[in-house]
């Protein structure tokens, strides 16, 4: 790579200008900030969420009556997935990120971009708001919510169609990029559906247009497809971004070329198409046992290319020696998470045990294991992998290390309770059950305190290694891509001049050929 950029300017986050116009900036790194920001917020309430839903599961007597119970619960929801782990890795980091691997000035639609982040805190007071305000708030934050996550793909797109820089062939795309670019193609195909899901039933329930009422010929399951329909592959387009920067780190860290590239990029467009075709699984209520069977049959094969991301993950690691530095404790954590997470999603695809454990503790267990013990976990590690890039500060190594392991004994002790609960028939939205099951509640709420624990340990560390980390040299982890060829943190137009790719971002010195997509031609370059 030609590296030109030792620049002497300033950077974006000393760039003259008062407080206020990082609201209506156009920078791509700013906006990414303010995401993060965000996510990690809503991140810190969820765990508080998660921590009140968890002291009603201690005692068989509930503490909160059903009512207040099942508005905690959907808020905890509601916040979670469409507010941290869907938006946190698009929409924190590939903001950040994407743009700088790319060597662009920015993205194809900067305004678009910060209307995104608009919708999105729009999206977040409104869901906020619909816990006292009633459902039709929550349904409009929630349209709000996924129409961000829509411009951000229809702009991620846009912007490796059209803004990479010289060099930067596809087959030297990274491998990050490329995870962004698989789950921005669900979000534009899946996202619409929710959206006309959630605004028709705010016109059925304002208008009382009986639109899904069956006695005034309306239709009682579309509003039930609409939303899954999206829901399902939701978990993917958070999932297959999560992956992707798992595996970039693990590559920098260990000094390993990334095994079977061009298998690693196909597996995440094979497992995102198949996500859209899953959504029938949830629907076992409906009557319809060969939508069920078939929708059944494609989430259970969506599982296969993502197992063929998780191998080469591991591979990643096992063919170099890999620094423990911060974030590779978030990645350990992730794999081991994210891969038990997705064997026991088999056991909710298959129609014979999902139609028994649909719907109780065992879904719970895996979709909090999956998403929280999984996705944030791999948000964690690209944030601590970029974090000198973000800030010019190092992230601290001791309190990564304590806190992913926070992580993973919270949220294995508590995915564990939850998979025999669910396995007992306990359903996942009571909060009360028989007197036999408290001890195992009990165990799960350990669980949780532990898990939330550990993730407020992380944000508030990550806080103040933003004051007060060691600062950061440009390229402190000797990578090779793209965003560490300028300075840490990133001047406003992110490089001096265009930088220029001359070699596969992945070939490391110790490394006697180049692994991937289009080896033979980057050998001949090399030459």
């Amino acid at each position: 790579m030609s590296n030109d950029n030792k620049q002497s300017e300033t950077s974006y986050l000393d760039a003259r200008g008062e407080e206020s116009s990082w609201l209506v900036t156009g920078d791509h790194k700013r906006i990414g900030v303010m995401y993060m920001i965000a996510v990690m917020a809503f991140g810190a309430l969820g765990a508080v969420l998660m921590a009140t839903l968890s002291v009603d599961m201690m005692k068989p007597a509930a503490v909160f009556d059903s009512q207040t119970f099942t508005k905690i619960f959907d808020l905890y929801g509601a916040v979670m997935v469409f507010l941290v782990v869907v938006p946190a890795i698009p929409g924190a980091l590939g903001n950040f990120v994407l743009p700088l691997m790319l060597g662009a000035r920015g993205v194809a639609f900067p305004r678009l971009n910060l209307w995104s982040f608009y919708a999105y805190c729009a999206g977040a007071a409104l869901i906020l708001g619909g816990f006292v305000g009633g459902s039709v708030l929550t349904m409009a934050g929630l349209s709000l919510a996924s129409i961000s996550t829509l411009m951000l793909g229809v702009n991620f797109i846009a912007t490796i169609h059209r803004m990479r820089a010289p060099g930067l062939r596809w087959s030297r795309l990274p491998v990050f990029v490329w995870s962004i670019y698989a789950a921005s193609v669900v979000q534009i195909l899946a996202t619409p559906a929710l959206v006309v899901g959630m605004d028709l039933t705010i016109l059925d329930q304002v208008l009382h247009l009986g639109l899904f009422d069956a006695r005034s010929g309306g239709a009682p399951l579309l509003i039930q497809q609409l939303f899954w329909f999206y829901v399902h592959p939701a978990v993917f387009i958070a999932l297959v971004p999560a992956f992707g920067a798992v595996i970039e780190i693990a590559a920098v860290h260990s000094r390993s070329n990334i095994p079977g590239r061009d298998a690693l990029v196909k597996a995440f467009f094979a497992a995102a198409a198949l996500s859209l075709l899953g959504w029938g699984q949830h629907l076992a209520s409906s009557g319809s046992e060969i939508m069920v069977s078939v929708s059944s049959f494609f989430a259970m094969a969506a599982m296969a290319p993502m197992c063929l991301v998780a191998m080469i993950a591991v591979g990643t690691l096992a063919r170099g020696g890999a620094k423990m530095h911060a974030p590779m404790f978030f990645v350990l954590v992730f794999l081991v998470n994210g891969t038990a997470a997705m064997l026991m999603g088999l056991a909710l695809s298959a129609p014979s045990t999902g139609a028994y454990l649909n719907g109780s503790q065992f879904e719970l267990g895996q979709l909090s294991l999956q998403l929280v013990g999984g996705v944030f976990v791999a948000f964690f590690a690209g944030v601590t992998h970029w974090w000198p890039k973000i800030t010019g500060r190092m992230p601290s190594a001791d309190s990564a290390k304590f806190g992913a392991f926070l992580i993973f004994v919270g949220a294995n002790l508590a995915a564990v309770c939850q998979m025999v609960l669910g396995h007992q028939g306990q359903a996942a939205r009571a909060n009360v059950y028989l007197p036999e099951l408290a001890s195992m509640n009990m165990f799960a709420s350990a669980g949780a305190f532990i898990l939330v624990a550990g993730l407020l340990m992380v944000i508030f560390s990550l806080a103040g290694a933003a004051r007060s980390g060691k600062a950061a040299t440009a390229n402190p982890w000797d990578a090779r891509t793209l965003e560490w060829e300028t300075s840490s943190p990133p001047i406003t137009r992110n490089f001096a001049s265009i930088p220029q790719l001359e070699a596969d971002p992945y070939v490391y010195a110790h490394s006697a050929k180049p692994v991937g997509m289009n080896a033979k031609e980057d050998r001949r370059t090399e030459r």
